[in-house]
Order: C-alpha cells, then structure tokens, then sequence
C-alpha cells in the first residue's frame, strides 16, 4: 500500500511551473511503474512532462477520465514545514501535490483488479500556465483514449478557467461543473 503521507510531502518539496515539470514527472512515472507492473490490462503514454494512464475494463461500456493537475506556482513558500519547497520561488499553494496523491491512490485501487470499465487517468501539465490539457489534446496525446467524462478532485474557489477538454464534460466528485 501506498504511503500517501511521504507521497504528498515528497511532491510538496518539489513543485515545478508547468511543462517543467521534470522531477514531477519522474516521481510520478516511478510510482505509477510500481503500482501497474505485470498487469496486461494497463497501458501508459507520456506526452512532454503529461502522462495518461489507461486502464482497459473487462466488458466496458465507457470511458471514465480521472485529471489531476500536476505543476506548481511561482510563489515563495514561507511556511516553516519540515517538507517545504526545495524549489526556491515555487510552491504548491494550490493543492496539486494533494490531487497528484488523491490521483495515486485512486489508481492503487483501480488496478488492484480489472475495473469492468475502462479508466484514463490524466496527470496533466502546465495547468497554471498553458493549459496543458487542451495542448496534450491538440497534440493527438490521448489517441482514441476518449473519456465519455472527466473526473477531478473538487477544487477551491477560483474558477475553473482552463478546460481538458471542451467537448467532454468534467465534473467533480461533488457537483457538476459546466463545460466551457
């Protein structure tokens, strides 16, 4: 089992602005090897410092997409944490390193056995900055791994200006959210 304490806080050390998401990626990529080696239903695509992670169900009828955010902010963190940013003038003061965590352990559990749908899960750049997902989406990174739907962690307050994908609905676990 994962442990979602030292994963949280590893990510927290090292927030990183979008598509310069290197040691992101790399834990990341470390983790996810881990958690879906040997297993044929599993296929992983990178695409830049993005990766998705498609998980192929037993008899699906849909495609159900899980986001996450990934990159950082160009904020000096001055909290005083034992596991504050190594990153000088970078901070994860958006939560992302919590939905990075969120996002691991929802796949723990995704592939400790063939779910009867199928599951994408997007760990997606640049966010903050340049709308990662539209430009993995642009760039043809998903191929014909189409969500009918997207999922996220509920966020705070600010508005949801930067969309995955326009034509696919995202919504939160709580309550729906109104595509752009």
């Amino acid at each position: 089992m994962l442990d979602y304490l030292k994963i949280r806080r590893d990510l927290h050390q090292i927030p990183e602005i979008g598509l310069e998401e290197y040691k992101t990626h790399a834990y990341l990529m470390q983790v996810i090897d881990g958690l879906t080696a040997g297993l044929n239903f599993v296929e992983i695509r990178t695409w830049r410092t993005g990766i998705l992670v498609f998980i192929k169900g037993s008899s699906p009828d849909k495609t159900i997409g899980w986001r996450t955010d990934i990159d950082g902010l160009p904020i000096v963190e001055d909290t005083g944490l034992d596991f504050a940013s190594t990153h000088e003038g970078r901070m994860h003061a958006c939560g992302h390193d919590m939905h990075m965590t969120v996002a691991l352990g929802l796949l723990e559990q995704a592939v400790s056995s063939q779910p009867m749908h199928n599951l994408l899960f997007l760990f997606q750049p640049a966010e903050e900055n340049e709308a990662g997902g539209m430009l993995m989406y642009e760039d043809g990174a998903f191929g014909d791994w189409l969500p009918d739907e997207f999922l996220r962690s509920p966020c705070a307050t600010r508005p949801q200006g930067r969309r995955v994908l326009p034509l696919i609905e995202e919504r939160s676990l709580l309550a729906p959210v109104k595509s752009s």
